[in-house]
């Protein structure tokens, strides 16, 4: 287990878990029976159907529920109602890996298990800091280079615990990944030291990147990372020379305009040097919640059905439909961002929210409050009385993974059964046996019994998932793709070594001068802690990780602080745009000088909420992992 799964389960027991439905009567809340709420919600979805289309309706799922749940939620969404408006949680977070790395590279996921990590020889890890959100990540990452003599390249504003394993650490400007990424593709071509099989069959490709890339100059790249050029080009040596090289990387390389071309980057250099889909190779996208990668293998997202199928392909969608007895929406659905913001404008009048509390996670904490109060309907389905939940017409009481059964898919596409080991509080139930009971009142279909028979219909419908059985998992987890009974799951799954190179020249015709920064302009970066889950809903009802946890701090360079007259414990006002807030300081020396560190902890009081929610902003890809702040003593 991780810290988390360690110390911080005794949330499941919180004295404030919701323990009945609860229907709004005015500014009060009321108690009643599971029909009483099904058949309200079940009313007023229709009553916002009729009314205002089947568009006028959003649903935001879980990263935290199970595989068969999130397969109901989307399916309640498209057949029930007939919308294709969903998405989930891992949205914030989660790498845009199924949107930019579909066919034919596979599906949006790590291409190796974890345990592989021993056998790489060589390491990248960027823009992730998996000794606080996947510390058994780094702890493979520790024994390849303690064991195995594997050379480590970290790439990290911040000095973390990985950066004493680093041969070397890359202590670049925050946000500068992209132009470093460049940096490395560019040695690798002007210096021959790619795949000559790959080279030779991509070459008008390769070209024409590499005249694109000329548009920015060596210097440029050293002014806009801070790495010496001599100390760059040597880390592309080393990267492409000590093989199989693994690359890790996380949420630190989603900066807003940058996503699709640091992982089509990354991707492109893991192909070039031919380590892409071999042993001890690969690429590990490092996710944060333990059903994320799941819930977008159910189809939780407004861009596919399950299994990352495209509702817009007509043989798709006739198989689906012939499955579920309904047609399916053709509409592009809005994803969770542009649900907000319709909702805000009035164009979304009704959404329906399981496991996740979008008041706490996302930026701009007043304007999605402000966006859910104008909705006519909101449905909540959570283990406590969130802030989302206050604003709810009816709430559900859900039960919590210990307290139900189903299957988990983890990052490294591993399914895992799951199976109760407490009973639920007083009139929980587990999400599964909700949706059933909404389902069948909007399809009339018979309910499902049990999970095991959801999982089946799962089998037919999404192949990578054909041959993943209770009866097998009860044995042992099984990786996908597992196509059928006699597949022994692929802890390696293969794709084509296809270049993407458009994402690479379109970004590189866009970047502009930076502009200069006020004086007294803070580079403000922020991460999650070892013991914070998510949102911080959970990490707030955990009475041991509370403990463990420090208060809210500011982290800054103490050379910084010293010749600005701050002292350690001092409080400075962040400002960034309309948005304020007051922290004291804590004196680090891994933190760059110009950039303060924000490490996210359970309370109102977090950095999201210096954030403008991006309004006409298309949402694709999370938010930005910094904003330029002000800082002012108090």
């Amino acid at each position: 287990l991780c810290a988390r799964g360690h110390y911080g389960w005794d949330f499941i027991s919180h004295k404030e878990r919701l323990t009945s439905p609860l229907l709004r009567q005015g500014d009060n809340w009321r108690k009643c029976s599971w029909a009483e709420a099904l058949d309200f919600a079940t009313a007023t979805l229709n009553k916002v159907c009729q009314e205002h289309g089947p568009e006028a309706l959003a649903f935001l799922g879980s990263s935290k529920c199970t595989n068969e749940e999130n397969y109901l939620f989307q399916k309640l969404a498209r057949v029930g109602i007939g919308t294709n408006n969903i998405d989930n949680g891992s949205r914030l977070w989660g790498p845009p890996a199924a949107q930019v790395w579909g066919a034919p590279w596979g599906w949006g996921a790590m291409t190796n298990p974890i345990a592989d990590l021993e056998e790489a020889r060589g390491l990248l890890v960027i823009g992730a800091n998996p000794d606080e959100t996947a510390p058994l990540v780094a702890y493979k990452i520790k024994r390849a280079v303690r064991f195995h003599q594997a050379k480590l390249v970290l790439v990290d504003p911040r000095g973390t615990r990985l950066a004493s394993f680093a041969q070397p650490w890359l202590q670049l400007r925050p946000g500068s990944d992209g132009f470093l990424l460049l940096g490395f593709l560019r040695v690798i071509l002007e210096e021959g030291l790619g795949e000559k099989k790959i080279i030779e069959t991509n070459q008008a490709e390769l070209a024409e990147l590499q005249e694109a890339g000329q548009v920015i100059s060596w210097n440029q790249i050293v002014q806009e990372t801070g790495i010496e050029l001599p100390l760059l080009k040597e880390c592309a040596h080393q990267l492409a020379r000590e093989k199989p090289l693994a690359i890790i990387l996380g949420d630190g390389l989603w900066q807003e305009g940058w996503e699709h071309f640091n992982l089509a980057a990354l991707i492109n250099f893991s192909i070039l040097t031919g380590n892409l889909w071999v042993k001890g190779g690969g690429i590990y996208p490092l996710g944060k919640e333990n059903n994320a990668q799941g819930a977008r293998d159910m189809g939780v997202l407004p861009e596919f059905l399950p299994g990352y199928q495209s509702f817009l392909d007509e043989e798709v969608r006739e198989k689906f439909a012939q499955a579920w007895g309904k047609s399916l929406p053709k509409q592009k659905g809005w994803n969770a961002w542009q649900m907000i913001a319709k909702a805000n404008e009035g164009k979304i009048k009704g959404m329906y929210i399981m496991g996740e509390n979008p008041l706490r996670s996302f930026p701009d904490q007043q304007f999605v409050q402000n966006s859910l109060a104008k909705l006519n309907l909101l449905i909540v389905q959570d283990l406590f009385f969130t802030e989302t939940a206050r604003l709810a017409h009816v709430i559900f009481p859900a039960a919590s993974f210990a307290e139900k059964e189903g299957t988990f898919t983890n990052a490294e596409r591993r399914v895992q059964l799951l199976e109760p080991a407490v009973l639920p509080p007083g009139e929980s139930w587990p999400d599964w046996k909700i949706l059933t009971e909404l389902l069948t009142r909007f399809t009339g279909a018979p309910a499902y019994a049990t999970p095991a028979e959801i999982l089946q219909e799962i089998n037919g419908l999404v192949p990578f998932y054909g041959g993943i059985k209770k009866e097998r998992l009860k044995q042992e987890s099984l990786f996908w793709p597992c196509f059928n009974a006699a597949d022994q799951g692929q802890p390696r799954y293969k794709g084509q070594n296809v270049l993407s190179i458009s994402p690479l020249i379109k970004k590189i015709m866009e970047i502009k001068e930076r502009k200069k920064e006020a004086q007294n302009s803070f580079l403000l970066i922020w991460g999650t802690p070892l013991f914070y889950f998510g949102g911080g809903t959970r990490s707030e009802k955990s009475r041991r990780l509370r403990k463990i946890m420090p208060p809210p701090s500011l982290h800054i360079n103490p050379q910084e602080a010293v010749k600005r007259g701050w002292t350690e414990g001092s409080k400075v006002k962040i400002s960034g745009g309309r948005k304020e807030a007051i922290l004291p300081l804590s004196f680090n020396k891994e933190i760059p000088p110009g950039t303060v560190f924000w490490p996210l902890t359970p309370g109102e009081t977090n950095p999201h909420n210096l954030l403008d929610f991006p309004e006409g902003w298309p949402g694709y890809f999370p938010y930005p992992r910094s904003r330029r702040v002000s800082l002012e003593r108090i």
